[in-house]
């Protein structure tokens, strides 16, 4: 097995740096993206609520309104 010279040593050395920032940088991403999906999964939550709140109020009036109607 031939030996490295101390330019090939100095590269390896500069890519495993560079292999090291780059996975820092993906975990920050990662962490910061699943900080995001929680925050959107709490908004969907809650944009689901209003929309069956909505839906239930609408099916109300509606009830009411045409009950009126069929009395006359």
């Amino acid at each position: 097995m031939a030996m490295k010279s101390e330019r090939e040593t100095k590269r390896d050395k500069e890519i495993l740096t560079h292999i090291k920032y780059i996975k820092e940088t993906v975990d920050i991403n990662k962490r910061h993206l699943e900080t995001i999906n929680g925050r959107l999964r709490s908004a969907e939550n809650n944009i689901t609520g209003i929309k069956a709140v909505g839906s239930t109020v609408a099916l109300i009036l509606s009830l009411v309104v045409g009950i009126f109607k069929y009395s006359k």
